[in-house]
């Protein structure tokens, strides 16, 4: 098993600097969210089925905390991934350069709750093609769970539907939540309309999510 040390130094700096620095470069990657155990890198490309997740630093060594300057094209929930048969949110991001990338983590978890309202209040108040900040932040109580926080670049402040955030809440623990999930998933996805988004094959991530 790859140890930390080595999957914090060995991150693709070429993504890293497109979704984190804004450089140019062609990429296309899957990114994930607390898959590197013990890490205060809070995100991570997927590199390969038979291969560790490894945390996106940056050159400083420096975790990257921020996916910015990117534009929601894409989102969808993918059924039975991997040994454990998981149910995963999947939301497509395009760069500043007008690439696409894959954020993918468990649909119940806080980090996609957090996204998922966030980009629901950025819809809202800005419209479907704002350009925003995904920034991450790891809680201080029980495992330590990761959140998400969309905020758009026009409002500088995190985005968030207050009605179904409190639904969410209501229905911890109960098949509900992953209702609820669903149907804001669907709810964005009629905000896109049709787009064309670069697939990209999903795999099972090794980590510590936190339903919510």
């Amino acid at each position: 098993m790859t140890n930390e040390t080595t999957a914090i130094t060995t991150a693709d700096q070429t993504l890293v600097a497109e979704f984190a620095g804004g450089a140019s470069s062609s990429v296309s990657a899957m990114i994930g969210i607390g898959a590197v155990k013990d890490s205060d890198a809070p995100f991570q490309q997927y590199v390969g089925e038979e291969q560790e997740p490894v945390a996106l630093m940056h050159r400083n060594g420096k975790p990257v905390t921020a996916i910015n300057n990117v534009q929601l094209v894409g989102i969808d929930v993918a059924d039975g991934i991997g040994k454990f048969n998981s149910t995963k949110l999947n939301i497509y991001l395009k760069s500043s350069q007008g690439n696409v990338a894959l954020f993918t983590c468990g649909l119940t978890t806080y980090a996609a709750q957090y996204a998922v309202t966030g980009l629901l209040g950025m819809v809202q108040e800005f419209g479907i093609e704002s350009v925003f900040h995904m920034r991450a932040s790891r809680g201080d109580q029980g495992m330590r769970p990761w959140f998400t926080w969309i905020v758009p670049t026009i409002g500088g402040k995190s985005a968030k539907d207050e009605t179904v955030r409190e639904q969410l809440k209501a229905a911890k623990g109960t098949p509900k939540l992953e209702a609820l999930m669903r149907d804001s998933v669907e709810a964005l996805k009629l905000s896109l309309g049709v787009t064309d988004i670069q697939e990209i094959e999903v795999t099972e991530a090794t980590s510590e999510e936190v339903p919510f």
